[in-house]
């Protein structure tokens, strides 16, 4: 009995001591975000907690406290390359992948504060998501309908993506109100719009 106390106690403090170590990659990755050229994004604050790993975490995340949520795999140096292309100046911008098929692999999703170049305006908690495709091509966007792509995309595979990844297409949609919005869509499916 004493002996499984001990075992349970271990197996505890190796749990904290392993989510600690998360949690403080998570603190020095936004140290050490580097923005696309050309863009206006600051680091968003620390996440309060480790990272979501769970994409219902991460999506109701966004307004409430930094979160990060990735499919990324492999070793932590592995995982932390990708984490830093991801968010490092070799991101393409949005507007070059718009009504072309991309592979989709690979994501990264993090809160952003963005400047309004008009109004000197600071908005926080902006989510920016990068898809990566099987070449390790990726496009960044900050965007709430490829937030909410994402998450659909995500509730119709349980929550990952295949392993082989998945075709799909972006795809600015004009709103009601005039805005222009991008959206995710599967590739095999296109719509044309006028």
């Amino acid at each position: 009995m004493m002996a499984t106390a001990a075992k349970t106690q271990k197996e505890q403090a190796a749990a904290v001591e392993a989510e600690t170590a998360e949690q403080e990659v998570a603190e020095e990755v936004y140290k050490n975000e580097l923005a696309s050229p050309g863009s206006e994004m600051v680091p968003a604050e620390p996440p309060s907690q480790p990272p979501a790993t769970v994409a219902s975490d991460f999506f109701g995340g966004f307004g409430k406290s930094a979160a990060v949520l990735h499919n990324f795999s492999g070793t932590a140096q592995q995982v932390w390359a990708k984490v830093a292309r991801a968010t490092g100046p070799t991101t393409k911008d949005a507007e070059d992948c718009v009504g072309k098929p991309i592979f989709l692999t690979h994501f990264y999703c993090h809160a952003v504060s963005i400047v309004d170049k008009q109004t000197g305006e600071l908005f926080d908690n902006m989510p920016r998501i990068v898809l990566i495709d099987k070449s390790g091509a990726a496009w960044g966007f900050v965007s709430r309908g490829i937030l909410d792509g994402l998450r659909m995309l995500l509730q119709s595979f349980s929550g990952v993506l295949p392993p082989e990844g998945i075709q799909i297409v972006v795809r600015r949609q004009k709103t009601r109100k005039g805005f222009y919005v991008f959206c995710i869509e599967p590739f095999d499916e296109i719509v044309e719009t006028a």
